[in-house]
């Protein structure tokens, strides 16, 4: 991990960055064993969805705005609930069981919380940040 003076510096050495690469990983591997006939579509999909989580975290930190940075975490968080469709969809068509998804459902919701805890924290910023105005 990164850090300078306890702050941490750079997409690695962010949690939620981390989480969402294990997340896409998982689903990578996923992906590749669904059957044939998805790997064209869904499996696609999922291996789309679930790196453009990582891949916008990363983005936005590169960008060294907290504006941009927010506006790429919100891109990565409905990247993540498209990812969610796509798993539900693969085990509620049986192309998984449930024991193959829920565990990526579960990384999904934790990368969630990460994503809307990283996104209150640099919306806090943004207002102190502003003057008071009417003084």
């Amino acid at each position: 991990m990164e850090a300078t003076n306890g702050r941490v510096t750079g997409h690695r050495g962010l949690l939620a960055w981390q989480q969402a690469f294990e997340l896409a990983a998982s689903c990578h591997e996923l992906a590749d064993a669904l059957p044939w006939r998805t790997q064209r579509a869904l499996a696609d999909q999922i291996r789309r969805a679930a790196i453009s989580v990582a891949a916008n975290i990363a983005e936005g930190c590169g960008r060294r705005s907290s504006g941009d940075f927010l506006r790429m975490l919100r891109i990565a968080h409905g990247s993540l609930a498209e990812l969610e469709t796509h798993l539900l969809l693969v085990e509620r068509r049986a192309y998984a069981t449930q024991s193959e998804v829920e565990p990526r459902l579960t990384q999904a919701t934790k990368v969630g919380q990460l994503l809307g805890g990283l996104m209150r924290a640099l919306e806090r910023r943004a207002r102190k940040a502003k003057p008071a105005s009417g003084a």
